[in-house]
């Protein structure tokens, strides 16, 4: 098979800041020129997206045009000419972190080789983003950290010449 034959892949990513009824996607391929890219949240509920992180588990649906889904991403599909797609969750230490959405523009979503390479990728996209948002969580912290340490150091001075004070003293 192809080594990309996905029409578009994107991520739908929860949490962290977005409301816990809607998801951010991220379209990943075909990338988007930068004046075009708009945030894009969505509704979980009624969604492959929504279906995919409440199961924890890879979904996959072809014959999109037959679909009942008529929510504003699915809509946005099937205008991009999607046939057929998967859905992998995006899962580190058994926390969601989001999915993992690839769409096709035939019946590719059904090949069960093309569902494991999307699984791998998907966890390789877990880890990536766990590092990132750890990374995140650390420049966010290092600051109150840093202002913390300065003022120990201040207070450590002060018993310092205390101290030598008091001796002095006696």
């Amino acid at each position: 098979f192809p080594l990309w034959p996905w029409q578009e892949a994107g991520l739908a990513l929860t949490g962290r800041g977005i409301p816990d009824h809607q998801f951010h996607y991220y379209r990943v391929y075909p990338p988007q020129p930068r004046e075009d890219k708009k945030v894009n949240y969505f509704p979980l509920a009624h969604t492959l997206i929504g279906e995919t992180i409440g199961k924890k588990k890879l979904l996959s649906r072809a014959g999109m045009s037959s679909a009942s889904d008529q929510s504003d991403f699915f809509i946005s599909l099937k205008e991009s000419g999607i046939v057929s797609d998967i859905c992998t969750p995006l899962v580190v230490k058994m926390k969601v972190l989001g999915a993992f959405y690839v769409g096709f523009s035939d019946e590719s979503a059904q090949r069960p080789e093309l569902q494991d390479l999307i699984q791998t990728l998907a966890h390789e996209l877990s880890s990536t983003i766990e590092g990132i948002y750890l990374v995140e969580d650390l420049r966010f912290n290092l600051q109150p950290l840093k202002r913390a340490h300065q003022e120990l150091k201040g207070l450590d001075s002060l018993k310092t010449e205390f101290i030598s004070s008091v001796s002095h003293e006696l």
